[in-house]
């Protein structure tokens, strides 16, 4: 601090440092960096936080990226899309939920039948 102090007093210019970020870090050492920067924010901000990194994770998917393109659907409901959006909402509250194992399940089945069906 002296040194500088007096060198830059008596007009010798400091040395110059330049570090550069090439990009070219290896991925432990970037994600090191992400638990840092982490560690750093501020409380009120984490909610914040994880909900924009939860979206770098899911626009990675490439279905979630397709709905993230994909246009807006502004035609209006029709009736029938009205009394099929009520019945599911009657399910949900009534308990009656498929997991997501399980409509994976019911739908390659509904595909094999219908192979088999056209084949």
């Amino acid at each position: 601090m002296i040194a500088e102090y007096i060198n830059t007093r008596a007009g010798i210019p400091e040395p110059v440092h330049i570090k550069m970020d090439t990009g070219q870090h290896d991925e432990e050492t970037l994600r090191q960096e992400l638990r840092e920067i982490v560690e750093r924010v501020p409380s009120e901000d984490l909610y914040a936080a994880r909900r924009y990194l939860g979206y770098l994770i899911a626009s990675a998917d490439p279905f979630v990226q397709s709905l993230l393109e994909s246009p807006w659907d502004d035609e209006p409901l029709t009736a029938e899309d009205e009394s099929a959006t009520e019945e599911g909402m009657r399910a949900a509250v009534g308990g009656k939920l498929s997991s997501h194992e399980e409509v994976k399940r019911q739908l390659n089945q509904s595909e094999g039948e219908m192979r088999r069906q056209t084949g």
